[in-house]
C-alpha cells in the first residue's frame, strides 16, 4: 500500500501539494464532500486550534491541499486505505533540512525531569490497524527505547528489587514447599522415577515476573537497535546505557508469555518500577510480542503522533539543566495562577532570574518577533506568583524590578550549538523591548540528507 510522505512545517498555514492516486481521490471525495471543509487530525492531549497534526482541505473536485503543524508521525487518513507519513523535515530559506531526530531524543531524555512528559510528547493508537513502513522511517521505536533505557538505568543504579516468587521444580529424594501430585505422577511416577517429586515453593530473589518483563523488553530493544543503527543515525549513545544495565539482569530470565505480560499489574507503591513496566509493555506491544519483528527491513507500526514542539522544549530543558543542575534552579512547566510557564530560571547565586519561553518556529527569517509571543512571555513576567517564586518580594509586595524575559527558538544555520551560562548571562540578543531577549538554538540535523 502506498504511503504518502509529507514534511513537518514550522509554518502551520503552509500548504503542501500531494499527488494522490485516482482511487484515493475518490475516497477523499466521499470523506470531504464540500469545498473548503477541512478534514482535521488532532493530537488527543492538546486541543489548541493551532496544534493540529494534519489538515486536508478540498479546493476543487480533485484538488486537495495538506497543511501540517508541529507534529510528525504515521497515521491513517482513511483507515486501511490511505496512510500518511509526516517526517521531521522543513525548509529554511529555500533549503530542505532533515532533523537528526534520534540525537534530539537522546538529548531530551538525558535529564530525569524529561522522563515524566512522554504522555505529552507521544500518542500511540493501538486501536487502529498497523501501518507498514520502512525501518528507516520508524520514529516510534527509538523514542520508546530511548526513554525505556533511561528509566532502566535509574532502576539499575538503585538496584533491582528482590521479591518473593513461586517456582516449580523436580526434586530428587527430597520435598520442598507443596507437592504437585498430578504433575509428580505424570512426569515422574509413570516414568519409574519414584524418588522424584514435582514441588512448588517460594523463592526470594531478583528472578521475579516484573524483572523478567523488564529483561524481555530489554532484549527486544537491543534487537531493534541492531537493525535501526544500519538505517538511522544518532543511536550510538544508547549502547553505553545497554552495557551499563545488561549485567544487572544476569540472574533474571526472560521466559515470559504474552498473556502474563498483559495480565500483570505493577505495584503502585514503586513509581519507577511502574513507569519502567509501562514502557516495557509499550515496547513489547509495539512489536506484537514477537522478537522476530524487531529486525525486519519493513515494520508494522501502530499509528502515532509525536509533538515536535514538546520535543524541542525537552531538548532545551536538558541543556538548561546542564548549566543549572540544582533542582530549584530551572523549573519546567511551572503552574502559576493556572498559567503554565515553559521555564522559570533562578540561578543558585541569585544573579540570573528569568522567564524563558520556547517557541518552535522559524524566527531566523523574520525581522521582528510575533506580537502574541511578546505579550505572552511579558505577561508571565508580570505575575505576582512569578515574583514570589523568584524571591523578588518584600513585605508581601513585588519589588520594583523588571524580570528578564527570553524567547528561545530553533535557528538551524546561525544558532548556538550548545547554550552556556555566558550565553544566558552576557551574550543575549536584545530586542526593541526592554529586558526582552532572544536566543537561536541549533537543532541536530542529519548530515547525509541535508544541503
Amino acid at each position: 500500500m502506498e504511503i504518502y510522505r509529507i514534511r513537518e512545517s514550522f509554518v502551520p498555514e503552509r500548504h503542501t501539494a500531494v499527488p494522490l492516486s485516482t482511487n484515493h481521490l475518490a475516497l477523499l471525495g466521499k470523506l470531504i464532500t464540500a469545498e473548503g471543509a477541512p478534514l482535521i487530525r488532532k493530537f488527543p492531549k492538546n486541543e489548541s486550534p493551532d496544534h493540529y497534526c494534519l489538515q486536508v482541505v478540498r479546493k476543487a473536485a480533485e484538488d486537495y491541499t495538506f497543511r501540517t503543524s508541529y507534529f510528525v508521525g504515521v497515521h491513517w487518513l482513511i483507515e486501511n486505505h490511505l496512510p500518511v507519513f509526516i517526517e521531521p523535515k522543513f525548509d529554511v530559506k529555500g533549503k530542505d533540512y532533515l532533523l537528526d531526530y534520534n540525537r534530539m531524543l537522546l538529548s531530551a531524555f538525558q535529564h530525569s525531569d524529561s522522563l515524566a512528559h512522554l504522555s505529552e510528547l507521544l500518542h500511540v493508537d493501538f486501536e487502529q490497524s498497523p501501518i507498514l513502513i520502512k525501518q528507516q522511517d520508524d520514529l516510534l521505536s527509538p523514542l520508546l527505547i530511548a526513554q525505556y533505557l533511561q528509566v532502566l538505568k535509574r532502576l539499575v543504579r538503585k538496584g533491582l528489587r528482590n521479591s518473593y516468587y513461586r517456582v516449580s521444580e523436580n526434586l530428587h529424594g527430597k520435598v520442598k514447599g507443596k507437592i504437585l501430585v498430578a504433575q509428580t505422577m505424570r512426569e515422574n511416577h509413570l516414568r519409574n522415577k519414584f524418588l522424584d517429586s514435582k514441588c512448588s515453593y517460594e523463592v526470594f530473589g531478583p528472578d521475579s515476573l516484573e524483572n523478567r518483563i523488564l529483561k524481555k523488553a530489554l532484549s527486544f530493544s537491543i534487537h531493534s537497535l541492531e537493525g535501526l543503527k544500519t538505517v538511522q543515525t544518532g543511536l550510538g549513545e544508547l549502547e553505553s546505557i545497554i552495557r551499563y544495565v545488561k549485567p544487572a539482569f544476569f540472574a533474571v530470565g526472560d521466559q515470559v508469555d504474552s498473556s502474563s505480560i498483559k495480565a500483570f499489574r505493577s505495584n503502585a507503591l514503586f513509581n519507577e518500577y511502574s513507569e519502567a513496566l509501562r514502557l516495557a509493555g509499550l515496547i513489547l506491544k509495539r512489536f506484537g510480542y514477537s522478537i522476530n519483528k524487531t529486525t525486519t527491513q519493513q515494520v508494522q507500526t501502530p499509528p502515532f503522533w509525536i509533538d515536535m514542539s514538546k520535543l524541542f522544549e525537552l531538548h532545551l530543558l536538558s541543556q538548561l539543566k546542564k548549566i543549572f543542575p540544582e533542582k530549584q534552579e530551572v523549573r519546567y512547566q511551572e503552574n502559576v495562577n493556572k498559567r503554565i510557564l515553559d521555564y522559570l530560571l533562578c540561578s543558585k547565586d541569585g544573579k540570573i532570574k528569568m522567564v524563558i519561553d520556547a517557541k518552535y518556529k522559524d524566527y531566523s527569517e523574520k525581522s521582528s518577533l510575533d506580537i502574541e509571543d511578546i505579550r505572552q512571555v511579558s505577561a508571565y513576567a508580570r505575575m505576582t506568583g512569578v515574583y514570589k517564586r523568584l524571591g523578588l518580594m518584600e513585605n508581601g509586595q513585588p519589588l520594583n524590578q523588571t524580570i528578564d524575559c527570553l524567547i528561545v527558538y530553533p535557528d538551524l544555520e546561525n544558532g548556538l550549538e550548545e547554550i552556556t551560562r555566558k550565553n544566558i548571562h552576557d551574550d543575549l540578543k536584545s530586542t526593541s523591548y526592554f529586558k526582552l531577549y532572544t536566543l537561536g538554538l541549533k537543532l541536530p540535523i542529519n548530515p547525509k540528507k541535508n544541503p
